[in-house]
């Protein structure tokens, strides 16, 4: 702090002056001293001294807790959202410094996984950082139960003439398959359909996709026998299984009637050969016929009042009160109304998070700029002043800053006004100075004329 001081008069020559301008530590706190809780003491050359209170010189930091926002990620689906296992726990962490970069390094120990902790019992989660402050969040606000999905089961289907058994395949995103999820029905397909006679190699899961003809051929095209997979290869060694009618043939020109390939379109294309070469569609697969959800089927009217619930939760923490709560969600019905899973509860916990924490800040930063006009003291007029000139700011270090620059402003315009004042007392002394020596001088003439008169008269 007293170096602090220093800085900001160096260019002070008056003052600088004033304390004899000292060069070394032991000169600087000999000329200014620094109490424990603040107060400072100026001597200057002559002896005398100013005094300056410690509450308006220094202020408290807020806990690392109190300056950090720590944003909420995206919940993390877990079996049992009260309790967390440790490996969702690790799950939780990792979307936590995810979300919220820098934070590993304002952590106790710099380490997330004694620092990130997880009560069973009280369902929260604990953030202590590096001044041993903490902050807390509910397990809902982090994770949630993942329901029982569906559970695929294989059944027998009849299409287009076609008898066949096929197993729906469990994925992330039904609407959305990707390459690998297409291979896994496809493989599954065929286990389902279709046994090897005795003395041939099984159709394992290793046979089909290493075997060249077969699973890397699932998208090509250009085979004058069919397009996709090389089944017709197959023809005679593999048989149908119970429930199936998926009898394979060579194929060829004037060829027996059967299944010759399985190719990957925009669907799953099972192809039959043709009696005059190549091959036709048997019957197609489309998504929705192999693949099911691996996440249960969302309830909407629970995942809305799980949403309000968590928008209370999120915006009391944050200091908002009833009727601002009320506004948000008045404000955000349209997105609360149109929940249908998951993902919609956590944006719009994304929203309230967001919302919750720049109220914060404003309330915040109106509190600090009250508590500084009413240390202060000042008037309404600079009240004003100081509340335009922090404007929006919510940076409690920058309203601070600000705040300094405003009392080194009004110091100098006091010091000016002093400065000011006094030289127009030096002024007045000196024209009294002035007219009190042209009377004093017009007296000394006017004894000497009195005198010189006498003397002629005496004369």
């Amino acid at each position: 702090m007293l170096e602090k001081i220093y800085e900001i008069n160096q260019s002070n020559k008056e003052f600088m002056d004033a304390i004899g301008n000292p060069n070394t530590d032991d000169a600087k706190k000999k000329a200014i001293s620094v109490s424990s809780n603040g107060d400072v003491t100026i001597t200057y050359t002559d002896k005398s001294n100013d005094k300056l209170d410690g509450s308006k010189m220094v202020y408290k930091s807020k806990p690392l807790a109190d300056l950090t926002n720590i944003t909420l990620p995206a919940r993390t689906a877990v079996d049992n959202a009260k309790s967390l296992k440790e490996e969702e726990q690790n799950k939780v962490r990792k979307a936590i410094l995810t979300a919220n970069n820098g934070l590993k390094s304002k952590l106790k120990g710099n380490n997330e996984n004694s620092a990130i902790t997880f009560d069973n019992d009280k369902h929260i989660m604990t953030v202590k950082f590096s001044d041993d402050s903490t902050s807390t969040f509910d397990y809902s606000e982090l994770a949630y139960t993942n329901g029982n999905p569906e559970k695929p089961k294989a059944e027998t289907k009849n299409n287009n003439g076609y008898k066949y058994n096929i197993t729906k395949i469990a994925i992330n995103d039904k609407d959305k398959p990707q390459v690998a999820d297409w291979n896994s029905f496809v493989i599954k397909f065929i286990q389902d359909n279709w046994k090897v006679k005795s003395g041939n190699a099984e159709i394992t899961t290793d046979f089909i996709t290493k075997t060249d003809g077969l699973l890397n051929k699932l998208t090509t095209t250009g085979d004058s026998i069919g397009n996709g997979m090389q089944l017709y290869r197959y023809s005679g060694q593999w048989i149908e299984k119970n429930g199936s009618n998926l009898k394979l043939v060579r194929g060829g020109f004037g060829g027996e009637d059967g299944i010759v390939t399985i190719y990957l379109g925009d669907s799953i294309e099972v192809r039959k050969s043709s009696k005059y070469g190549g091959s036709d569609l048997a019957f197609s697969l489309t998504k929705n016929d192999c693949f099911v959800s691996n996440a249960a089927a969302p309830q909407p009217e629970e995942l809305k009042k799980e949403a309000g619930n968590l928008i209370d939760k999120i915006l009391k923490k944050n200091g908002l009160n009833d009727q601002e709560i009320k506004k948000f969600k008045e404000d955000h019905k349209n997105d609360i109304n149109n929940i249908t899973k998951p993902t919609d509860v956590d944006n719009i916990i994304k929203s309230a998070d967001k919302h919750g924490k720049d109220e914060k800040k404003k309330k915040d930063a109106q509190k600090q700029i009250e508590n500084a006009q009413d240390n202060l003291g000042l008037p309404e007029d600079q009240k004003k002043e100081l509340k335009k000139k922090i404007g929006n700011e919510t940076d409690p270090e920058k309203i601070r800053e600000k705040i300094n620059e405003f009392q080194k402003d009004q110091d100098q315009k006091k010091q000016k006004e002093a400065d000011q004042k006094q030289q127009q007392a030096d002024q007045q002394a000196e024209q009294q100075q002035k007219q009190q020596q042209q009377k004093d001088n017009t007296k000394v003439d006017t004894d000497i004329q009195t005198q010189n008169q006498q003397e002629q008269q005496d004369t």
